[in-house]
């Protein structure tokens, strides 16, 4: 018994021992290709840093300095849901990273996800209370914003457009 005891914990031992080395490994790898993802990025080859942006997530994960890239990535190239995604993905694994939640509020905000945007704000706030900073205010409006959307949204107006007549509305965009 204490034999087949002895077996399965020398086994477990070296199950999780050789994980590790393939998790480092990976890490490590994750950690090159950002590094060339960030010159791509400085050569203004953005297919380029996408490309390697996602060999570097498919190496390892749950890289969270990988994903909060491809958050700022996407943001950057108007993908708002994509970036919300990898920015909640980047706090996962790594939740230090909570100014990632004011970045997420903004886009949740953006998109119309009031719900999500006033959570993430209210959390940045909570994780951030006793240390101001420039965001806290802005966290702040998007507490406020998102309130009120979602009391409009739960008290709808009834509005009838109309045509107001050649006079005022003609064929043409009428707005600056």
């Amino acid at each position: 018994m204490f034999r087949k005891y002895l077996s399965v914990c020398i086994l477990s031992v070296l199950i999780v021992f050789n994980f590790s080395k393939v998790s480092a490994q990976n890490r490590h790898k994750a950690e090159r290709l950002l590094s060339n993802v960030k010159n791509a990025l400085q050569a203004l080859d953005d297919s380029k840093a996408f490309l390697l942006l996602s060999d570097c997530l498919i190496a390892d994960s749950t890289y969270a300095d990988g994903w909060w890239l491809q958050g700022d990535l996407q943001s950057d190239n108007d993908n708002p849901e994509e970036a919300i995604v990898a920015y909640h993905k980047a706090l996962h694994f790594d939740p230090s990273l909570f100014q990632l939640l004011f970045s997420a509020a903004q886009l949740e905000l953006k998109v119309g996800h009031y719900s999500d945007a006033k959570k993430d704000a209210e959390d940045y706030l909570a994780v951030n209370k006793g240390i101001a900073t420039p965001q806290d205010n802005a966290a702040k409006g998007i507490i406020e914003k998102s309130k009120t959307a979602l009391d409009i949204m739960q008290k709808p107006l009834a509005i009838t457009l109309q045509n107001m007549g050649s006079d005022i509305n003609s064929a043409n965009d009428e707005y600056i």
